[in-house]
């Protein structure tokens, strides 16, 4: 299952490229990662290793698998009980009005959860295109959930 959201903002590929590389932003755009800490030793690039923590304490990671700047970043789930595999991408490209960001998720359910998969892909589109905003108006407006979250709204 491929899940696929662009949006363009506006401000240039580098600052966009700096606001995604910088772990400590994540939480402010992407509301189920309440924090993400750099696990392996040595700098934020490809091979890195990084540990989210959803707001409800459910921890996760991922190895950085490119690290182009200012063009590229994905990522690898290493574990999880539902999916085989998970990819994530984002792909930076200047477009007139600022930089065009493209997320892709990629997925492979495990069997189990194959009967389930329209349902993923609807549920999965959904809080994708979300992110996407939160993410436009973090990189446009200055939004933080995080500072949202701790006002209670």
């Amino acid at each position: 299952m491929t899940i696929t959201s662009t949006i363009i903002v506006r401000r240039n590929r580098d600052d966009v490229w700096s606001f995604l590389a910088d772990l400590q932003n994540t939480p402010k755009w992407d509301r189920s990662i309440a924090r993400a800490t750099l696990i392996s030793s040595g700098p934020i690039g490809t091979d890195a290793v990084v540990e989210t923590m959803s707001p409800g304490g459910k921890r996760q990671s991922f190895r950085i698998t490119a690290f182009e700047r200012p063009r590229l970043l994905a990522f690898r789930l290493l574990r999880s009980p539902l999916f085989k595999s998970a990819d994530l991408t984002f792909s930076l490209e200047s477009a007139d009005a600022g930089t065009r960001i493209t997320h892709e998720i990629r997925v492979r359910v495990r069997p189990l959860l194959v009967a389930v998969l329209p349902v993923l892909h609807l549920i999965g589109r959904r809080a994708l295109s979300t992110d996407m905003d939160f993410l436009r108006r973090s990189l446009e407006d200055g939004l933080d959930l995080t500072t949202l979250a701790a006002q209670g709204r």
